[in-house]
């Protein structure tokens, strides 16, 4: 880390609640999955469906929070001269020079507030995208006009603070 470089740790807390409420939810759907056929009141195969579906959502998302917790050494995000590094993402880290950034948005989404990235070529931060980012970058353009997304969710930070510290390193290094 050097003096002009802004990190900003994964928030335990924000972690650790996911994934008690993933766990809890996994657990419920188990407990759900050795009673579907002896109650009465719902249809079994779509207890055990909804039970088997959730079960294959959450797992690999607990993993994600375990990997944060307790594995994971890297800060969620990085701001510095060369631009911005975020590690908090799901499906994997992503690094944004600003020569290649134009602007920042805003935007909500449900309950949640996002930063926008627009940048001048795509396909320099995408060059590396694992298997789900190209369908999620679709789904992101289509709906906010850019693929890229940015979130506090899982930072030790508030919405507004990140967002004032990206306007802030645009500011200061956009060459």
């Amino acid at each position: 880390m050097t003096n002009n470089e802004i990190t900003i740790p994964y928030s335990k807390r924000k972690l650790y609640t996911s994934l008690i409420l993933f766990i809890s939810t996994s657990c419920l759907c188990v407990w759900g999955l050795s009673i579907a056929d002896r109650q009465t009141s719902v249809d079994p195969f779509s207890i055990k469906s909804f039970c088997v579906i959730w079960i294959i959502f959450s797992v690999p998302i607990s993993f994600y929070y375990i990997n944060r917790l307790f594995i994971a050494k890297r800060p969620g995000f990085v701001i510095n001269s060369e631009g911005i590094i975020d590690n908090s993402s799901m499906l994997g880290a992503q690094s944004f020079k600003w020569s290649n950034i134009i602007r920042f948005g805003t935007t909500s989404a449900m309950t949640a507030s996002i930063v926008l990235v627009f940048v001048n070529d795509p396909d320099v931060v995408t060059k590396n995208d694992n298997y789900l980012r190209p369908f999620f970058r679709a789904s992101n353009t289509k709906t906010y006009g850019t693929p890229f997304l940015i979130s506090s969710g899982a930072l030790d930070c508030s919405f507004n603070d990140l967002n004032r510290l990206l306007l802030e390193g645009f500011e200061k290094y956009k060459t």
